[in-house]
């Protein structure tokens, strides 16, 4: 199994049993918009408690309605959704936390030392981020439109006098297996992308 299909069969297993209390660590990493969506329209349902730990702020908003702060060896509550949050924290990405208390001990601490990664290198590593997210935003677009073609395809081949196919045609099989190709690699490609995002 992908990386994606481990984490949404685990999750398919989580919801099979009863629980009051879900504590979720980047739960959203290595899955698809779909499989997103589905989760968090799970969660919403669910009646108990969840605690998430994310860094996606779109799966966050319209789900959690408080956000706890975790710095300097001590925790602070925030009440209200994640766009709040960062409205509060004056930031547009939960990433740029970081910089902000990276900026704050080089200004207490002039005694850094050189091989520290500076503000500016700091700043290009987002950039970098920023790129590769684009990117994966990208893929996911394109495997969300394969994933459908590829259900639309399976509906019509398990039905084929229903939709006029003659199966004996062998491009329609050719057809589908080339898009499932296509699928796969968007996929890869998908998950590595994750992989440099973690690495920058």
């Amino acid at each position: 199994l992908s990386g994606g299909e481990r984490s949404r069969l685990a999750m398919a297993r989580m919801m099979l049993t009863v629980h009051n209390f879900l504590v979720l660590d980047e739960p959203t990493n290595h899955m698809d918009i779909r499989s997103k969506q589905v989760l968090k329209e799970a969660l919403l349902r669910f009646e108990g408690t969840v605690m998430i730990v994310s860094h996606d702020r779109e799966f966050l908003d319209g789900l959690v309605d408080k956000v706890y702060e975790f710095r300097d060896g001590g925790v602070k509550e925030y009440i209200g959704g994640i766009y709040e949050f960062l409205d509060k924290k004056k930031i547009a990405l939960l990433d740029e936390l970081n910089i902000s208390a990276d900026k704050n001990k080089e200004a207490k601490d002039d005694s850094v030392s050189d091989n520290k990664t500076t503000y500016l290198q700091r700043k290009e590593q987002e950039k970098s981020k920023r790129k590769l997210r684009n990117q994966v935003d990208a893929l996911e677009a394109e495997i969300e439109q394969l994933e459908s073609q590829v259900a639309e395809m399976d509906i019509k081949l398990s039905s084929p006098a229903e939709y006029g196919i003659d199966l004996s045609d062998a491009t329609h099989f050719e057809e589908y297996n080339a898009i499932k190709k296509s699928l796969e690699q968007k996929m890869e490609m998908w998950e590595g992308l994750l992989i440099e995002i973690e690495e920058v």
